[in-house]
């Protein structure tokens, strides 16, 4: 587990516009709340790749049926 360096505000303004025009790719998996200290354990074990992120149970649950795009919720990923 290592704490993020965002560097400057500029810096971190430049990051974001990258983001936006899809040159850089975050890997991400979602799960629900519930599953929190679970999750933790394997982030620490070094089980998951990339972010963990968690989603609280009404937006995972329209996740799995595929009603909301994972944009809606983290708009940084949005395609």
């Amino acid at each position: 587990m290592s704490l993020p360096y965002w560097g400057s505000r500029v810096e971190l303004m430049e990051v974001i516009a990258m983001a936006r025009a899809g040159r850089i790719h975050a890997d991400t998996t979602d799960f629900p709340l519930e599953q929190a200290v679970e999750v933790y354990g394997k982030l620490k074990a070094g089980q998951i790749t990339g972010r963990a992120v968690l989603v609280p149970p009404a937006t995972y649950g329209r996740l799995l049926r595929g009603t909301l795009r994972p944009a809606a919720i983290r708009p940084e990923i949005s395609a």
